[in-house]
Formats: structure tokens, sequence, C-alpha cells
């Protein structure tokens, strides 16, 4: 696919990507969620077949790089949730609010502060 052949993919799907991207995502997400859709489409450009159906591909790009950055952001709330300022300070210290929720992380962490002092 050449660079003319890309920007007329843009020019004519390009309404219906970031639709699609900012239904799936939503207007601020969807606006990276198509910037990202439309750099992978052009590092790949020039495997891509223009005769091909691009839309559909560039759909799918979408849909694996939200899929990929939900799956992300839940493996990083596992591993370490998140607690505000107020509950650190209403239970004492966030160490110990950590592992009092029960977060392996944490209460490791927790754990191993102990034994050093």
């Amino acid at each position: 696919m050449t660079e003319v052949e890309f920007d007329n993919l843009v020019e004519v799907h390009g309404k219906d990507i970031l639709r699609y991207c900012r239904i799936t995502a939503g207007s601020t997400e969807g606006d990276e969620l198509y910037q990202d859709t439309l750099l992978r489409l052009w590092e790949q450009h020039e495997k891509l077949d223009s005769e091909g159906n691009i839309k559909s591909y560039a759909l799918s790009i979408a849909v694996r790089l939200w899929k990929n950055e939900k799956r992300k952001y839940a493996r990083r709330r596992r591993l370490a949730p998140s607690f505000s300022y107020e509950e650190g300070v209403e239970h004492g210290d966030f160490t110990s609010l950590a592992a009092a929720r029960g977060s392996k992380g944490r209460a490791l962490s927790h754990r191993v502060l102990q034994r050093k002092s």
C-alpha cells in the first residue's frame, strides 16, 4: 500500500474507525485508540494489500489494542491495587491497609519491611 492509498484509506474510512474507537473506549480514550490504530496500520502499510478489506483489518487492530489495554490495566490492579490518601491516613498507613484488604503484593512488601526493621 502506498502513502497515497493510505491517505485515501484514512479519508474514506477514518470517520468509521474513529466512531468505532469512541464507542468502544469512550471519547478521550477513543481518540487515543484511534491514533494507536492508525499508527499500527502505518507501520504495516508496506505489507498491506490495498485490494483487501483494510477497514476490517483496522477495526480488528483497534479491538486487539483495546483488549490488550484492558488486560494490562486489570493485571496492574490485581498486582498493586490503588488506595486513596484518605484511606491510608484513616487506616494509619498504606502497607497495613493493603495487608488488611488482602493485597498479596502489598502484604508481602509489608512483611519484608518488618523483617528488615
